[in-house]
């Protein structure tokens, strides 16, 4: 039987809101037994007896182990999200290349799509063994790295050797990587294609005697001058005088009929070598026409000639005839040419004026040189508009002991002949 004070005493907890749980809750904490508790609910009500209750936390906690795992799987089966896997491939046209070549590369970001966001980061690295001997990179727009090619030029010093190229991308923080084996191959020197010389009679010219037609030859009188910029193509001492008229093509005072090598001006008759001491390291041929070139003692001399034959000044003792390049006739221009010399000496500023307005410019050219020349004035030399002639121009004075024109001259070889005259 129940005690009947805590079944009263229940009873009125019971009907002032109490809900049961909270009164075994303090009955409990109180003193009273756990069976006394149940037999005083028995005795209120047989159906109000305690037994295993759910509390609202143990529900909710088994609610989310059955819920979550339903909740994740619907998420992700219901997602449409994708999730891309990239991928990164170089490729070379080819993979044997010499020092020197462009090496193009394409690389091909498989996964990414033509609407992608942001930039790709790229960087090249070749490498020989685990030294890197060059580093390229750029940064690419993602939406272009479906295809993208990128070019460079590979170093003229690289060693033939096995290369690996490396290729490296960011993006998105993720890296990238993809390498390709390269081989750089010793350079192959062409050389210049020589007929027999039972075949050159008709079908191969040779200027300079180099074994390099002149079809090919771009300087074929190996004057230092190129062909287009060459007043006589064929005229290896540029004197004004083809070689095929020259009896003297290198300007050595040695005919070239006993000349042991009619084109280098250090060798003699019967090839002799032109010098007093020992020799020069390379051929003193300066292709100054106006100079006489020597090896003495190991250093070349170059000594001026007077008259020179080749330094546009048609001298008292040559003509047409014998010096066509200096003694051509010019262009008529206008009277002022000649009025201008006949002045330059007393007034060179209204001389000056006179022939700026000569016309054509061979002819104006050829006042002002005059007038600097009447006047005895260099700085009358510089309105020449023709490079060789102001050259020509400003040697004159060289010769006469005024070098400092040696820093206007523009013709490096007509230079070097004009400041070993300092």
């Amino acid at each position: 039987m129940a005690y009947q004070p805590l079944v009263a005493y229940i009873q009125g907890l019971l009907q002032k809101g109490y809900s049961q749980q909270v009164i075994e809750h303090s009955l409990l904490q109180n003193g009273y037994t756990a069976q006394m508790i149940k037999d005083a609910f028995q005795e209120i009500s047989p159906q109000s007896a305690p037994s295993f209750h759910f509390s609202k936390k143990f529900f909710f906690a088994l609610l989310g182990v059955f819920l979550l795992p339903l909740i994740f799987a619907m998420f992700f089966f219901f997602s449409d999200e994708e999730v891309i896997n990239y991928t990164l491939s170089a490729s070379t046209p080819t993979t044997t290349l010499f020092s020197g070549d462009v090496l193009s590369i394409t690389t091909t970001f498989e996964g990414i799509s033509e609407d992608a966001k942001g930039t790709v980061l790229l960087q090249y690295l070749l490498k020989m063994q685990d030294t890197v001997v060059l580093s390229k990179q750029e940064a690419v727009f993602a939406q272009e790295m479906q295809n993208h090619l990128f070019s460079f030029t590979l170093p003229s010093s690289l060693e033939p050797e096995q290369y690996t190229l490396q290729v490296t991308a960011k993006y998105e923080n993720l890296f990238f990587e993809d390498s390709i084996s390269l081989t750089i191959s010793e350079q192959k020197v062409e050389q210049p294609p020589v007929l027999p010389s039972e075949e050159r009679n008709e079908t191969f010219e040779d200027c300079d005697h180099d074994g390099l037609s002149d079809s090919v030859d771009l300087d074929e009188d190996a004057d230092g001058i190129s062909n287009s910029e060459d007043n006589f193509i064929c005229d290896t001492d540029n004197d004004g005088i083809p070689n095929e008229q020259d009896q003297d093509d290198d300007n050595d005072n040695v005919p070239d009929n006993q000349d042991g090598n009619p084109f280098d001006s250090t060798i003699g008759a019967s090839g002799t070598i032109i010098s007093t001491g020992p020799l020069c390291p390379n051929s003193c041929n300066d292709l100054d026409v106006c100079t006489q070139d020597t090896c003495v003692g190991g250093v070349c001399q170059h000594t001026p000639l007077t008259p020179c034959c080749g330094d546009n000044i048609c001298a008292d003792t040559e003509t047409p005839e014998t010096c066509p390049n200096d003694c051509a006739i010019t262009p008529q221009g206008s009277s002022g040419s000649a009025e201008a010399v006949s002045i330059a000496a007393q007034n060179s500023e209204e001389a000056s004026r006179l022939c700026d307005r000569v016309s054509p410019q061979e002819a104006r050219d050829d006042c002002f040189r005059q007038i600097a020349i009447a006047a005895t004035n260099y700085e009358l030399c510089q309105p020449i508009e023709q490079d060789r002639t102001r050259d020509n121009c400003y040697m004159y004075f060289a010769l006469n002991q005024q070098t400092a024109v040696c820093d206007f001259i523009i013709d490096r070889f007509i230079k070097n002949s004009c400041n070993s005259l300092r």
